[in-house]
């Protein structure tokens, strides 16, 4: 396994607790006890530092006793900060979040404990890229301060992982600014300019989800082609990408329009090719902010009130909300949000059985699986992952009828 990835360990551990953080400003939220709840678990994170950055410390036989002490103490501490969080401080759903967040943690946990510390790691990186996700819905107050760890090196790979750490804490300035400058870097020669463009992805995020900055995103952008070298096609996807920009100038996320997303993603919808995906990268970002605010508290409180009835406008609205937000993230090409395509979809199929969005989801779901999943021996889905795709389907359809599955 690459040594580097375990770099990117400490972006779950550090940020696990903010993801409490993706809340409205003056949000009344039972402050003694969730706050309490999360130095709990920023306590154990600290702890875990020292091993987190060192991958030989990491995975040394004489660390692992403390290790899996310290993960056993974060599952449970993160548990304790779920039962705080008041379910009205959230989007319709998102304890669902929670609740998977949670038992990610515990496979975590006991998948290190078995001796799986490379599959542990991979379920870190992939819990990182929901912190991040969930940090950039809209625009919204830089609540959390986070203080960035020792140097990780000068690679891109640690780099990249910095600025994400960056991200995920709400240190929207210092990321953007991280971002940029390594793009800029990475750009100065066609063999890295991959590189650029990823983390251009991940600073665009910042510009049109949280800070809004059309204008001088396009800016900078116009900029960065002066010096860069990029192939024909990746000068040709920034232009674009300048374009979008500079068309949605002036325009507020804020007064999100459910109709006005659904258009901004008519582009993307039932196709799936990356390039397309590419191209329409600030159509979505942009989409994917007005769901976000569409699914926002107030409609979380309509729920808990009972307002949100069967065939009620409100609960409509909401239903195709959550399924064009699945759509969206199933369609940012963007490698930090991959584990949000799984996350959105199951989400929209659990809220909404047995309706059409349901099924949709869960045929984006499925194809979804077939790709990861699929190799030279075909189709190879596990007992667990074949009995939670049967138990969707049938949610979604309404009846036992067969999934076309194979081992």
């Amino acid at each position: 396994m690459n040594r580097k990835l375990h770099l990117r360990i400490l972006l779950l551990v550090l940020t696990v607790l903010v993801i409490f953080a993706c809340r409205k400003p003056n949000e009344h939220a039972a402050p003694t006890t969730l706050q309490g709840e999360m130095r709990d678990v920023y306590a154990v994170a600290r702890k875990l530092y020292p091993y987190v950055w060192s991958p030989d410390a990491f995975l040394d036989q004489k660390n692992t006793a403390k290790i899996s002490a310290l993960l056993e103490q974060l599952s449970n501490d993160f548990h304790k900060v779920e039962i705080a969080a008041p379910l009205t401080m959230f989007e319709p759903g998102f304890r669902v979040t929670l609740q998977t967040h949670r038992e990610m943690i515990k496979d975590i946990r006991d998948s290190f404990a078995k001796g799986d510390k490379e599959y542990a790691n991979w379920k870190l990186r992939g819990l990182t890229a929901n912190c991040v996700a969930c940090h950039s819905r809209y625009e919204v107050p830089v609540d959390f301060v986070g203080k960035l760890p020792v140097q990780l090196g000068q690679d891109f790979e640690a780099q990249m992982a910095q600025a994400e750490f960056l991200f995920a804490t709400r240190q929207f300035d210092q990321a953007s600014e991280s971002l940029i400058t390594l793009a800029v870097g990475e750009a100065k020669a066609v063999e890295t300019s991959h590189h650029a463009l990823q983390a251009i992805k991940l600073w665009l995020v910042i510009q049109v989800r949280v800070k809004n900055t059309y204008t001088s995103a396009a800016e900078k952008l116009t900029q960065f082609l002066l010096a860069a070298q990029l192939t024909s096609d990746d000068r040709k996807l920034v232009e674009r990408w300048i374009v979008d920009l500079n068309n949605f100038a002036g325009i507020s996320a804020r007064g999100a329009n459910l109709e006005r997303a659904r258009t901004l993603l008519k582009p993307v919808a039932g196709q799936q090719l990356l390039t397309i995906d590419e191209e329409n990268l600030i159509k979505t970002l942009y989409a994917s902010s007005l769901l976000h605010q569409e699914l926002l508290i107030d409609r979380a409180v309509k729920a808990s009130a009972g307002k949100l009835q069967p065939g009620n406008a409100d609960l409509r609205s909401r239903r195709q909300a959550t399924y064009l937000l699945a759509l969206a993230y199933f369609h940012l090409p963007i490698k930090t949000f991959d584990a949000f395509r799984e996350l959105y979809l199951e989400q929209t199929i659990r809220e909404f059985p047995h309706t059409r969005e349901a099924e949709r989801a869960f045929l984006m779901y499925q194809s979804y699986l077939e790709f990861q999943y699929s190799g030279s021996a075909g189709l190879n889905l596990d007992a667990k992952s074949q009995r939670r795709l049967q138990e969707l389907r049938n949610l979604a359809f309404g009846n036992p009828s067969e999934v076309m599955i194979s081992n």
